[in-house]
């Protein structure tokens, strides 16, 4: 449980964190973890010894907390960004719907995505197509491609630049995360060699997570964008934009990075070309 606390906070989404339980554990009930399950527990105010009772709060439990209340209400903050994405919702978007602009058009007009030929005969193919000037590309490789670019950019190292506070306000906090993971990756090593006891262990491991929640805070609060907060606040960003597993969420993140406009490319069949997409 702390395992699922920490990977939310180091911006795993639910799903691959109900992916991380089920190869080990099933539910109380016997059950397999699911998003839903997910969600329940980590808001489960038990879990940082509180007694709640018909939403009102009873006191302190009397029982050991599995995370600190600081970890609790981070995992709790975090859930409850209105950018992520609601339990059930697996619904399939074309990442360049309403984000990719004509660039043909000399007014931003948005493509649409839509389909060509006939699925029976084989010959249907995903395209985006201006409204305005009726131009179509192929959709699948331009999707692709502005998919690498957008995990490019996201490796930057000016990410806190794309934020709403400055970058020297979160710059450090990036930093600082960053080294903190990476002490947490050295600690199995520590107690192996005999540096450290297994009580220092649970000690070492219990206050880097209790930083960790805290710096996760700071960005979730203080990014202009849910999703864009989300993926900022990861140890690897490009990663973490992958593994959303929402093209909706990764469509909200792309537009804050970039602006995408299609080139026409005459009729005929031709390789694609990454110079027919203009991306600012």
């Amino acid at each position: 449980m702390r395992g699922a606390y920490s990977m939310l906070l180091d911006g795993s989404t639910l799903t691959s964190i109900a992916e991380a339980l089920n190869e080990s554990w099933n539910t109380t009930v016997g059950g397999a973890w699911t998003v839903t399950s997910v969600r329940s527990m980590l808001k489960n105010p038990r879990y940082c010894a509180q007694r709640w009772h018909l939403g009102e709060y009873r006191g302190p439990g009397a029982w050991p907390p599995t995370v600190n209340e600081t970890t609790w209400k981070a995992a709790c903050d975090i859930l409850a960004m209105p950018g992520r994405k609601p339990a059930g919702d697996n619904a399939l978007r074309w990442l360049g719907s309403g984000f990719y602009l004509c660039g043909r058009c000399m007014t931003d007009v948005a493509m649409k995505a839509t389909y060509r030929g006939i699925a029976s005969r084989g010959t249907q193919a995903r395209i985006y197509k201006c409204p305005k000037c009726l131009i179509t590309r192929v959709a699948e490789p331009i999707d692709d491609y502005v998919s690498l670019v957008t995990v490019e950019r996201l490796q930057c190292p000016d990410l806190p630049c794309l934020v709403a506070k400055p970058a020297a306000d979160l710059r450090p906090l990036q930093v600082e995360a960053e080294e903190l993971r990476e002490r947490r990756k050295a600690i199995p090593r520590m107690f192996a060699i005999g540096t450290l006891t297994e009580a220092e262990v649970a000690e070492a491991r219990q206050i880097i997570d209790d930083r960790l929640a805290e710096i996760a805070t700071q960005f979730a609060g203080s990014a202009g964008k849910p999703a864009l907060a989300e993926v900022l606040a990861a140890g690897d960003p490009g990663q973490t934009w992958l593994d959303l597993g929402n093209v909706r969420r990764q469509r909200a993140v792309a537009r804050e990075l970039m602006t995408v406009r299609l080139l026409p490319v005459g009729p005929g069949r031709r390789l694609f070309r990454p110079s027919t997409v203009e991306i600012t």
